[in-house]
This record gives C-alpha cells, structure tokens and sequence, in this order.
C-alpha cells in the first residue's frame, strides 16, 4: 500500500551515548526495582499482580524514541538486572557492550529478588523501561517526572 512506513528494530543498533545516559539511571532504576522511589507507581502496580499487572502494557510507549533505540535500552536494562538471561537473549551482541549488572544495589528486602527469571524479565519490561524512558525525556526536556511521563504517554504539544 506505501501509505504508511514501520518503524523496524535494528538488532544490531549501539548507541554510545544513550549506553551512558541509561547507565547514570542504574541509582535510580535501583531504587525503584527497591520499591522505594514514590513516584514509580509501576512498582506497585506489578507486585499487586493481577489486573494492575496486566494493565501496565497499556501504560507504555516509545516517546521519543525509535524502536531500535527502544530495543537497545531494553538489552541494557536486561543486562544490568537480568545478567543470568540477557547473555541467553542477546546473544549476538558482545559482552563487552552490555553494562555490568546492578542487582546488588537493589534493596535486599526487595521482592525482585525472590523473582523467578522470567518474571523478572517482565519487570525490566513493564517498569524499568517506561521509568527509564520517562527519565530520560525528564533529563533531555528538563520537566518533572508528571510531565515527562505525559510525554511519553501522549506525545510533545506545542
């Protein structure tokens, strides 16, 4: 039809600086797979389980962000808190260009760390990433966390 254009994933894609910008998170993301950052109402929502779980997928988009460049934070955040599966998952990317793991800077009284592998891997899905985004619009737009997640969410009015 040509009317329209899909965005594709990059497997490959790497991207220096969004690698630095997502590894300065790791104090953050940390608290907030700790439960211990209020603003991070995925927390909650996960370890509630059931309907809140399920509608956090409704919860998230790419904001700003390409599908490659999506991908590519998703393996990072793999990497620094699912290490056991990520090298599984993504096996045709290097090790020396994953970013090492940040597990133990998460709150040991936390339940990620009772997680089996695959729930943590929703985890990492389903919060880490839309916090990460949000994060990131906060940092490069310079808005508070309300308004970055807006962004995220609805897109940048004028």
């Amino acid at each position: 039809l040509g009317l329209f254009t899909v965005d594709k994933e990059d497997p490959n894609y790497y991207d220096s600086d969004l690698r630095e910008m997502v590894e300065e998170l790791a104090l953050i993301l940390c608290r907030v797979a700790s439960g211990n950052e209020s603003v991070a109402w995925r927390y909650q929502h996960f370890i509630e389980g059931g309907k809140a779980r399920r509608r956090l997928a409704a919860s998230v988009s790419h904001g700003p962000f390409a599908l490659s460049e999506i991908g590519f934070i998703a393996k990072l955040l793999r990497a620094m808190f699912v290490p056991e599966v990520a090298a599984s998952i993504d096996t045709k990317t290097n090790s020396k260009d994953f970013p090492s793991t940040v597990t133990t800077q998460i709150d040991k009284s936390s339940p990620f760390h009772e997680f089996s592998n695959e729930l943590k891997l929703r985890f990492v899905h389903d919060v880490l990433v839309p916090e990460t985004i949000i994060r990131l619009i906060m940092d490069h737009e310079e808005v508070s966390y309300e308004e970055a997640e807006h962004m995220m969410l609805h897109g940048y009015e004028e």
